[in-house]
């Protein structure tokens, strides 16, 4: 195999891992947006304290506290990697970052089911349209 070879199969894996992050990302986001909104209710009903336990995404919460801070900052590193001369330096970077995608992957699956994510998705989406529809977009924004 070819120094360009190999170049060209980080170059691609960087693109697979890229598109995963911004993925599991856009889950995310949606995702831990609508759990963390669902505990703000049951929580602010309350006068006192609320422990973990009693929130309905307590710990899940906890738990996917900086993923998508870590998520953006892997973004940002396989990017890096696509500038970066050394090979070894890349191959190292990618790897990293597949690690860490790989990590939060496992987590966020953990923590939220399937069914879960996509009703966040969809209320999430939802919400974007009930905020504003096409009659409102100025074409001077």
């Amino acid at each position: 195999m070819s120094i360009n070879d190999i170049s060209s199969q980080i170059e691609s894996t960087i693109e697979e891992l890229t598109e995963q992050a911004e993925n599991l990302k856009e889950n995310a986001e949606a995702t831990i947006g609508y759990a963390q909104h669902i505990n703000n209710e049951v929580v602010n009903r309350y006068d006192h304290y609320v422990p973990l336990d009693d929130q309905p995404y307590g710990e899940e919460l906890v738990r996917t506290d900086d993923m998508i801070e870590e998520i953006e900052s892997v973004i940002a590193d396989l990017e890096q990697a696509r500038e970066e001369e050394d090979l070894s330096k890349a191959i190292a970077i990618v790897k990293n970052a597949e690690d860490v995608i790989n990590e939060h992957q496992d987590t966020f699956e953990d923590c939220f089911s399937e069914a879960f994510i996509q009703e966040a998705k969809k209320e999430t989406s939802d919400d974007w349209d009930d905020v504003r529809d096409e009659s409102d977009w100025d074409e001077d924004d």
